[in-house]
């Protein structure tokens, strides 16, 4: 059986719109999905923006959408999931999605997140050259910093695609949502018989039970939708084979 390599990637792209998020910090962006509508022209990205202060995601978001120049060709829809979690639908220029070039040595991409100016990836590959190769072709792109670029031998423990979806939940939730939830978990919140109150974990985290619950609940609903969705596209891939 062949050997999965896993490639890790922290760029920083000169020019790109993905340059923005370094005066927004906490802000997320998280790749959900992506298509190139004209291959080698131009590529439709639906992204996850979000962070833990609403105001500061919202800002980012009007900045993007006036956003002249660089990578970016149209914001097409934003929609609001809550008040500080949105998809946006973008077109990019293709020569500047960095992606493809994980994508076209060969590579799957599990994981794609933009912040504080920096782009990370994670790709597995069936040919150990192949990924060396998409960092060599990192390093030669005008305006792109290679940060780090990791290629090894992946050693996992479990089920693949649970490693891909722990990424994606933690960078869906803002960070004071993964911060309650995780404490919440620790300390038996989510057990049978409840092991702590939530006026406890309010009194812990020195956060209102108002605000504690408000994270819980919103927390929750984020990972159940992404993972009722992840089932749904699974079942459509099922019964709809290419």
């Amino acid at each position: 059986m062949p050997r999965l390599v896993r490639l890790s990637a922290l760029i920083r792209h000169a020019g790109d719109w993905s340059m923005l998020s370094e005066g927004f910090s906490g802000v997320h962006v998280v790749g959900l999905s992506s298509f190139p509508v004209r291959p080698g022209e131009v590529s439709l990205e639906v992204v996850s923006i979000h962070g833990d202060e609403p105001k500061v995601v919202r800002e980012f978001i009007s900045r993007l959408m006036r956003l002249k120049g660089g990578n970016i060709v149209k914001v097409l829809h934003v929609n609001r999931v809550s008040r500080s979690n949105y998809e946006t639908f973008l077109l990019l220029r293709y020569s500047g999605v960095l992606k493809y070039i994980i994508l076209n040595n060969g590579g799957l991409l599990a994981y794609s997140h933009v912040h504080s100016g920096l782009k990370e990836f994670t790709a597995y590959y069936l040919n150990y050259n192949d990924a060396e190769e998409a960092c060599s072709e990192f390093r030669r792109i005008n305006g792109v910093e290679l940060v780090e670029c990791n290629v090894n031998w992946f050693r996992g423990r479990g089920p693949l695609i649970m490693s891909y979806y722990g990424g994606l939940f933690r960078h869906v939730l803002t960070d004071n949502e993964y911060r309650v939830l995780k404490l919440a978990y620790e300390m038996g919140y989510f057990n049978g018989v409840r092991q702590v109150r939530l006026s406890d974990l309010a009194s812990l985290l020195n956060l209102s039970k108002a605000t504690v619950d408000h994270h819980v609940r919103s927390g929750l609903r984020k990972i159940v939708r992404l993972y009722l969705s992840s089932i749904n596209d699974s079942r459509l891939g099922s019964t709809n084979p290419p």
